[in-house]
């Protein structure tokens, strides 16, 4: 696995992790995986395949290291994103543009939690649905699928000699 994360990424592979990162949501995984080259009949499962832990562990492992270098390069925290809210704000109270300057406050108020937006969730997954045993299984099989990233570099390289008989 330790081989598999230290594989370099293809040029494609490159342009869907910045398409991922700097799109922030507003694409889908589907539309980075077209926008970076693939194939438009398969873009989704391409999409799908190159966030999979399990088949592209370099991959995840640079989406983590490009968004926390992303969020570094743009200053992104809590204080400096309320903050420049609060420009904006200020700044159409000025112009009188009293619409931008109500959803400036709305937002900030959503990022300091006065406003909860609350939605329907049909699906039949959902964490909400499930117990808490069932909650707990599934934590411990998202830390075992990403174990590999939160490990020490030392501790990457030191596997015990029953996991190498295994393999």
């Amino acid at each position: 696995m330790n081989d598999l994360v230290k594989r370099p990424l293809t040029d494609m592979q490159k342009e869907f992790v910045r398409l991922y990162v700097e799109s922030d949501g507003q694409l889908s995984k589907t539309e980075c995986a077209r926008l970076a080259g693939y194939e438009t009949n398969s873009a989704y499962q391409r999409a799908y395949e190159l966030t999979n832990p399990k088949i592209y562990p370099n991959v995840v492992a640079e989406i983590g290291r490009y968004k926390q270098e992303y969020a570094e390069k743009y200053n992104i925290t809590f204080d400096n994103h309320k903050q420049i809210l609060a420009k904006i704000r200020d700044k159409a109270l000025e112009k009188e543009m009293f619409g931008v300057a109500g959803r400036m406050e709305e937002l900030r108020g959503k990022l300091m939690g006065y406003y909860v937006d609350k939605q329907l969730n049909v699906n039949k997954n959902s964490y909400d649905d499930m117990t808490p045993e069932q909650l707990e299984e599934r934590m411990k099989k998202i830390v075992d699928d990403y174990d590999y990233i939160f490990k020490p570099e030392d501790e990457k390289n030191e596997q015990k000699p029953e996991e190498n008989n295994q393999k």
